[in-house]
This record gives structure tokens, C-alpha cells and sequence, in this order.
């Protein structure tokens, strides 16, 4: 009976549940598992709980991701009209103060092999000289969407000035992977040339660490909190 549970199908109440709280701004695996067990109690009140291990109402953190990426790929069209903002980036390029960006819009034709993921990274040139000037030892990787309402994830790099704390690049990606965040961080740096930080601080995420350590291979030090 329990090898049947571990394949059975998701409720479709928990499915729909599920989505609710992607299409809410709820991202994290972790949090999504939190807040599923209550609801399943309470479609369960005053009957026998089911196991843990049970598929239908307790699906597997690779089943939530799964659930997380279609969710805000099916979000995307909705949330994030690619056109317009291809439209308003070229605009924005030919404006007489140089802003940097770089703009690849999400295409998916049905197979792996042909999908394109979307990637959104700006600068402007102070923010570039900042960087520059501040982030050669220290910057910081900041994702500000866990704090925020976004559809998709949006990433800061801050550096500490003689001012305070201060953005120096934007990006925004449309997975939370570390091949994405690192890709965005690349980008960055062949903006800015000869920008290699000696130490990077993250927050406690396994995905993010991955990711500077991809984008910026060899000895350098890796900080989070």
C-alpha cells in the first residue's frame, strides 16, 4: 500500500492549493512543504491522516519543484509580456546616457533541447564604476524577490561605498538554478571588464553558492550568513 502512495497521482485539491500559493509569491520548496501539512489536516478533520509518505497529499520536494517551474512558466506569459519589455529595452539602448543591458527572452518549442531561458541583466556606467571602484574585494548577491511579490527572480549586487551600501547590477532570471544565476553573473562581469571579486558573500542557499562558484572559478572566498 505504501509503494502505491509514493506513485499515486497528486491531489487535485493539493495541486490547486500548490499553485495558489506559487502564483502568491511562494518560491521556496521548504515553505511550500510548511504550509501544505495544515491544509491537509484540514481536509482531514476527523478522519485518520495520511503518511507522510503519501504522494497524493505530500509530494516529494522534486515533485514540488517540478510543480514551482511549470507554475511560473505558465506565469510567465501572463506576468511578463516579452515583447514590450523587448520593445523598451531597445528604446532605453538609445538613450544619450549609455545604460547596459542585456535582454534574451524565454522561448520554449516543445523539446529540452530548443528551450531558451529568460535572462534580464542592466547596469548603468556609475554603477559600473562603483563596482569597479568598490567590488574587487567584497560584493554581495542579494535576491531581493524573497522579500517582494515577483513572478520571477530578481538578484541585486551590492558593494559597500564610502556612502553606504549601494546596487550595482540588476538581474533578473527565470529559474532559480545555479547554471542561471551564473550566467547572469558572467554577463555582468563581460560588462564590466577585468571585475573579478576576491570574496563574495550569499545567503544560506546550496543554488547560490553553486552559482559564484561557477562564475568565477579559482581561489576566491565564498561568504554567506
Amino acid at each position: 500500500m505504501q509503494d502505491a502512495d509514493l506513485k499515486a497521482p497528486i491531489n487535485e485539491r493539493v495541486v490547486t492549493h500548490i499553485n495558489a500559493l506559487v502564483d502568491g509569491g511562494v518560491f521556496s520548496v521548504a515553505e511550500l512543504k510548511r504550509q501544505i501539512r495544515p491544509f491537509v489536516e484540514q481536509l482531514f478533520e476527523g478522519q485518520t491522516m495520511p503518511l507522510n509518505t503519501n504522494r497524493r497529499y505530500f509530494p516529494s520536494k522534486y515533485d514540488l519543484r517540478k510543480m514551482i517551474y511549470r507554475r511560473r512558466k505558465r506565469l510567465l506569459k501572463g506576468l511578463l509580456d516579452q515583447d514590450m519589455v523587448e520593445k523598451l529595452v531597445d528604446q532605453w539602448r538609445t538613450l544619450p546616457i549609455s545604460l547596459l543591458w542585456f535582454f534574451r527572452p524565454s522561448v520554449s518549442e516543445g523539446s529540452q533541447e530548443s528551450e531558451q531561458c529568460l535572462l534580464l541583466v542592466f547596469q548603468t556606467p556609475w554603477q559600473q564604476r562603483l563596482l569597479m571602484h568598490y567590488g574587487k574585494e567584497l560584493v554581495f548577491l542579494d535576491p531581493a524577490y524573497k522579500m517582494m511579490n515577483y513572478a520571477l527572480p530578481l538578484f541585486f549586487l551590492w558593494v559597500h561605498t564610502n556612502c553606504g551600501y549601494v546596487i550595482v547590477g540588476t538581474f533578473v532570471v527565470e529559474n532559480e538554478d545555479a547554471a542561471s544565476i551564473a550566467e547572469a553573473l558572467t554577463v555582468i562581469g563581460g560588462m564590466t571588464t577585468d571585475w573579478r571579486p576576491k570574496a563574495v558573500m550569499v545567503d544560506a542557499s546550496e543554488v547560490a553558492m553553486n552559482a559564484v562558484t561557477a562564475a568565477f572559478p579559482g581561489n576566491f572566498s565564498l561568504i554567506y550568513g
